[in-house]
């Protein structure tokens, strides 16, 4: 894995560096771990909105096809 430099400001190093401390992490894993936590909340906001589409569709008697729920699955496993 390659890196860069970005900037940041100040304040919220700041803010990052008191997680980081209390939870033994670097800075940058500080940062990595609140991107992870970030990136779940995300993925599992999509999956609830998926779900409340297909329970909508389901309400309406539209089917999924074959084609639909692999992609659907495949989306998800990413």
């Amino acid at each position: 894995m390659g890196f860069i430099s970005i900037r940041l400001p100040e304040e919220f190093i700041g803010e990052t560096k008191d997680f980081a401390e209390r939870d033994y992490r670097t800075i940058p894993q500080q940062i990595m771990y609140w991107a992870e936590l970030g990136k779940q909340q995300e993925l599992r906001n999509w999956q609830i909105e998926k779900m409340r589409l297909g329970l909508q569709q389901a309400q309406k008697g539209i089917v999924a096809t074959e084609s639909d729920i692999s992609r659907v699955f495949t989306k998800c496993k990413k």
